[in-house]
């Protein structure tokens, strides 16, 4: 015991060393980053306007308890934000833009059990399949590094819930023969906010409008405090559009931005 006992501290305190000199690079090269950027050009700018999205979204299920009876699957489903963006470009490759959205997110939980009863000699398939839709007002924050016309996107988003719905089927067999259904609509006693990180690639199609892609991973557990044997976060992937609405009265456009 003794011996497990020393490979495991030797183990930690070279996991230990091995993050500490990652995050040492990871800080050095943001910094580097930013340096070449601020340093790169001096074109300044707003804009502001409209943004949607639209693509797929799924609330990831994963089992946080140990007796292993019901097999959690999780499925992909619509999700869409639509609002407004506003931003400020710093030099002709950075900026830093903000969004205020109204987010739709819906989940599928599949939950699949088998009961063999030998004193009866029943065999049980259950299916309970659970399907949930999130409101939430949405707030992400990002920077953006410009290079042509691509753009790189990086940064974050939290958001409040504003309302809960859910639907749940329960269909079972017996011995092979199929039951009813019994629908119910259980509201979710999920937790009312959610943050988390997201990145990007958007493209410049002309100075007004940019479109691109967006990935989204929630870090809120969205059962945090119930009674549920699994953890649920929230994950996206978005087509995005921007249409820049601002007008300055001298028309020197950078990239979709006007200069000062």
């Amino acid at each position: 015991m003794m011996c497990f006992s020393k490979v495991f501290d030797l183990w930690n305190c070279f996991c230990t060393f091995t993050l500490r000199i990652m995050k040492e690079k990871i800080s050095a090269i943001i910094f580097f980053l930013s340096v070449c950027v601020i340093c790169h050009g001096q074109e300044k700018g707003f804009a502001f306007g409209p943004v949607v999205k639209a693509g797929m979204g799924q609330i990831l299920y994963n089992r946080t308890d140990t007796v292993n009876i019901i097999d959690v699957k999780s499925k992909l489903k619509f999700s869409y934000q639509a609002g407004i963006f506003a931003g400020y470009r710093f030099t002709n490759s950075f900026s830093i833009a903000a969004e205020v959205n109204y987010w739709g997110q819906s989940g599928a939980l599949i939950g699949e059990a088998t009961v063999n009863d030998t004193l009866n000699n029943t065999l049980t398939e259950e299916t309970t399949k659970d399907i949930i839709h999130l409101s939430y007002t949405a707030f992400p924050l990002y920077v953006m590094f410009h290079l042509r016309n691509a753009s790189i996107l990086l940064g974050g988003q939290a958001a409040v819930s504003i309302n809960q719905s859910g639907k749940r089927i329960f269909s079972s067999s017996i011995n092979g023969v199929q039951q009813p259904d019994v629908t119910t609509n259980p509201e979710p006693a999920y937790v009312n906010y959610d943050y988390g990180g997201k990145a990007g690639i958007h493209y410049q199609i002309s100075d007004r409008l940019d479109a691109g892609i967006e990935y989204y991973l929630g870090r809120t557990n969205l059962t945090h405090g119930s009674s549920e044997v699994y953890n649920a976060h929230n994950q996206n992937f978005y087509a995005a559009i921007r249409y820049n609405i601002v007008t300055h009265a001298n028309k020197d456009k950078v990239n979709g931005f006007y200069r000062d």
